[in-house]
């Protein structure tokens, strides 16, 4: 073999190997997720730790906001049987009918806590009004049309199989909020309203991952971003504080200071978990999650159960320490 034929096999031998390398080390390790539109910003894994901020959160899948009427005043008792059909309505309303029996079940125990929350707070409460969704059996009949009767027995299944069930802690029912899907942690509550209570707590959340509302892209220029946000100049636009579960506390723009959810309002975003890319002309906001975030994420409930939890693992995984108790329904007026 002469020389300059000897010089380029080695040479083609270390190309050969070093391509190997490189496929091994770096394709072989890239994130499931990769094929994912990703922000100019990467999302990090862990956000950091930052202080608490009051926010408001009215859009959400569930509570509007906490007051102090939402305390419960009534003597814990029997749970009004109009409660349990009306639990039918808002199962229906709040899940995909298509969702894993076990999710159904979870969804059906957090509705019927919250109501009978507001119950025990005002016994005359308009159900219609605490911030639950609801569909009346003519609405879902108009919704589900032919598949009517499979449906409804589906969720009336889910209903009836937790009869009477509410979450408890220190005695009480929970303010039992939930969420379509969070950003792949949850939210803690004192950072959406302002109040810490001690059964929702920032939990993982990873199979939100797979919700097809995981991620939303919002492209704006700077001037509409201006705009919207209703300031002269928008282009300097950026995060200043996150909470532990990376939630957006408080951004900047155009010398005002503004919380997470004030952006989410203004630009239409799905939540307030969001990372800010820049380019010369504009603004790209890659949000994750949908609503709040705090309390049960609906698709992480669902990413539970079809990996086998029960719906009481579902909900001891998204209320911190509490007790799932079953109580008597009141037939009387």
């Amino acid at each position: 073999m002469k020389k300059h034929d000897t010089a380029l096999f080695v040479m083609m031998i270390y190309g050969t190997t070093l391509l190997i390398w490189l496929c091994t080390n770096f394709y072989g390790k890239t994130d499931v997720y990769a094929d994912m539109r990703q922000p100019v910003m990467q999302r990090p894994e862990t956000a950091p730790a930052a202080a608490v901020i009051t926010e408001t959160e009215s859009e959400s899948t569930t509570v509007s906001e906490i007051t102090s009427a939402a305390v419960p005043k009534k003597p814990r008792g029997a749970i009004p049987a109009f409660l349990e059909d009306y639990v039918i309505g808002v199962t229906a309303a709040e899940m995909p009918v298509y969702f894993n029996t076990e999710a159904l079940k979870a969804q059906a125990v957090a509705a019927r806590t919250y109501a009978y929350r507001e119950y025990l707070a005002d016994p005359n409460v308009c159900l219609n009004t605490i911030g639950q969704a609801y569909l009346s059996r003519e609405e879902l009949r108009t919704r589900w049309g032919g598949e009517y009767d499979k449906n409804l027995s589906k969720i009336k299944g889910a209903v009836e199989a937790t009869a009477g069930e509410v979450i408890m802690y220190g005695g009480e029912p929970i303010l039992a909020a939930f969420c379509s899907a969070s950003g792949g942690t949850t939210e803690q509550s004192e950072n959406v309203w302002g109040r810490p209570l001690p059964y929702l707590r920032s939990v993982s959340s990873e199979g939100d991952r797979n919700a097809p509302v995981f991620t939303q892209t919002v492209a704006l220029s700077f001037d509409a971003l201006a705009a919207k946000l209703g300031v002269e100049d928008a282009s300097d636009i950026r995060v200043t504080k996150r909470s532990g579960a990376g939630y957006v506390l408080t951004a900047a723009a155009g010398g005002r200071t503004f919380s997470g959810d004030d952006i989410r309002r203004a630009l239409s975003l799905r939540s307030s978990d969001f990372y800010i890319g820049i380019s010369d002309s504009g603004a790209e906001l890659t949000v994750y999650g949908y609503g709040h975030g705090v309390g049960m994420s609906q698709y992480g409930a669902e990413f539970m159960a079809q990996n086998g939890s029960g719906y009481r693992d579902i909900l001891n995984h998204y209320y911190t320490d509490v007790q799932i108790e079953k109580l008597d329904i009141s037939h009387g007026k």
